[in-house]
């Protein structure tokens, strides 16, 4: 369903920039504004579920934010012999030969996890 969703997504999305740069700018923005707004409305309703799930938002988010650094000061040479790991639980993203033996997010086994195929080139 992950994968359904970013199809209709992308092809919904006008392609103006597929900069690195870009998408980083737009991490931080989550991370250093929109993720502390969320998490104060669902500490004022007392809503823990929705705070968990913040949490977990935003921890993936930083995750994400790092690989794309790293991707920027590596380029293709991060993916060689590794894959591309996804969990289908909280969004948590991992690159390596095979999947964590346990998300480090939401702490669920690597059954959870899928591989990603069909990589992008972003520049």
């Amino acid at each position: 369903m992950f994968l359904k969703l970013a199809k209709y997504f992308e092809d919904k999305t006008p392609n103006e920039s597929n900069k690195i740069e870009d998408l980083i700018n737009l991490l931080n923005e989550d991370i250093n504004n929109n993720y502390q707004k969320a998490i104060n409305i669902s500490q004022e309703k007392s809503d823990r579920g929705a705070q968990r799930v913040c949490s977990w938002g935003e921890k993936a988010t930083k995750i994400i934010n790092s690989l794309l650094s790293r991707y920027e000061a590596e380029g293709e040479k991060l993916f060689e012999e590794n894959e591309i790991w996804l969990c289908t639980i909280c969004g948590f993203i991992f690159i390596g030969k095979t999947a964590p033996a346990l998300c480090p997010i939401c702490k669920v086994q690597s059954d959870k996890f899928i591989k990603v195929d069909g990589r992008v080139k972003l520049s």
